[in-house]
This record gives C-alpha cells, structure tokens and sequence, in this order.
C-alpha cells in the first residue's frame, strides 16, 4: 500500500483541535504540517544526513558502488554506475508490530 501525503492529511485533520476551526481550516493546518516534516525529511536527506522517526525508523544516504549486472532479457552484461541509494531500516517497535509472534520469542529468550 502506498500511502501518499494527500492520505496523510486527511488522517491527521480530525485529530487537530477542532475549536474556532472547521474542517477545511483543519485540513489546511493538516497539509501544513504533513508539508513542513516531509520537506525536512526530503532537505535532510539530500544533505546526506540521517533521519530517525523514534517508533517508526531510519532513513539513510548510502553509496552503492559500481557493479557489473545481466539485462533479463538478453542475458548481456551490463555495467551499472555507482549511486546513492536511501535505505531505510525499521525501529524494532515497527517490526514487533508486524511481526508479533516473533516479539514474543525474543522476550522469552531474554528470560
């Protein structure tokens, strides 16, 4: 599922105050804010910093070196350049989420 930041938006509007503000004025400061933190987040990095969203995880600027690949469909080498690519790693909250069963396992282990 893709969840895109017109989605976000209309996900944080009704959680906003609601007093001396209608609903509109309420997507307005939604869009605001959703605008504010992925422009920070998008800014960051492209500076090549690291991004950490506590209970959500890591966003990373990484080097990819050079390699050599195969075209699928012709079986042909092909050279791929180096890149930076982002690489996000999951905080274990997220990941104990997801994958429930497996957080109970590393608590009986720790026991």
């Amino acid at each position: 599922m893709r969840i895109s930041t017109e989605y976000l938006k209309r996900e944080i509007a009704p959680h906003l105050p609601s007093e001396k503000m209608n609903k509109g004025q309420r997507i307005g400061v939604a869009r605001a804010l959703c605008d504010i933190a992925l422009g920070h987040i998008r800014d960051a990095l492209k500076r090549g910093e690291v991004i950490v969203i506590d209970g959500i995880g890591r966003f990373k600027v990484v080097q990819r070196a050079a390699k050599k690949g195969r075209n699928p469909k012709t079986g042909e080498a092909v050279a791929i350049r180096a890149r930076k690519a982002i690489k996000f790693k999951p905080a274990q909250a997220l990941a104990d989420l997801v994958n429930p069963g497996l957080a109970r396992e590393r608590e009986r282990a720790g026991k």
